[in-house]
């Protein structure tokens, strides 16, 4: 049996917040949301850092002062 833990949380709050687009997405093998979100925001790769801090937040509920 092998698992790909890979983008798991963003996979878990596809499915409780009902975005299909997210889900069908990550569903695919070949994705990466963190390139696809840095080719979106066309940033390089020493920003993945912040847009994972960024990404968590909103998922995890992060307060504004932090």
């Amino acid at each position: 049996m092998e698992l790909d833990l890979k983008a798991s949380q963003l996979a878990i709050v596809s499915q409780l917040w009902d975005v299909p687009s997210l889900r069908e997405f990550l569903s695919s093998p070949e994705c990466n949301i963190w390139d696809e979100f840095q080719n979106w925001l066309e940033v390089s790769d020493e920003y993945k850092p912040v847009l994972k801090a960024a990404n968590y937040s909103v998922v995890f509920g992060m307060g504004t002062g932090r």
